[in-house]
């Protein structure tokens, strides 16, 4: 990268350097450009679905409701308030 180039970029980025911070600069520039450019030489396609593992729906089990805990006790410590429940706060 010419000076003169990296002056245009500074102006428009609106960054300023002394001369010993400019000549790093440019020489991280310059290795940041040509790392950029040996990337864009290779053809990478993401593919968002390559190391998931695949299962087919009839592996899956069937999703069946059952009986866990009776209503009525998990709602014995709450009021009836306007035909709802008001369950009262356990945590701050």
């Amino acid at each position: 990268m010419n000076l003169s180039t990296f002056e245009l970029l500074c102006e428009a980025s609106r960054l300023s350097f002394g001369d010993t911070e400019r000549a790093d600069f440019m020489q991280s520039l310059d290795a940041m450009v040509e790392l950029a450019s040996v990337v864009k030489q290779y053809d990478c396609v993401y593919d968002n679905t390559a190391g998931v593992p695949r299962t087919s729906l009839s592996n899956l089990r069937e999703d069946t409701a059952t009986p866990s805990y009776p209503p009525e006790k998990l709602l014995e410590n709450a009021e009836a308030l306007f035909d709802c429940y008001v369950i009262p706060k356990i945590m701050e």
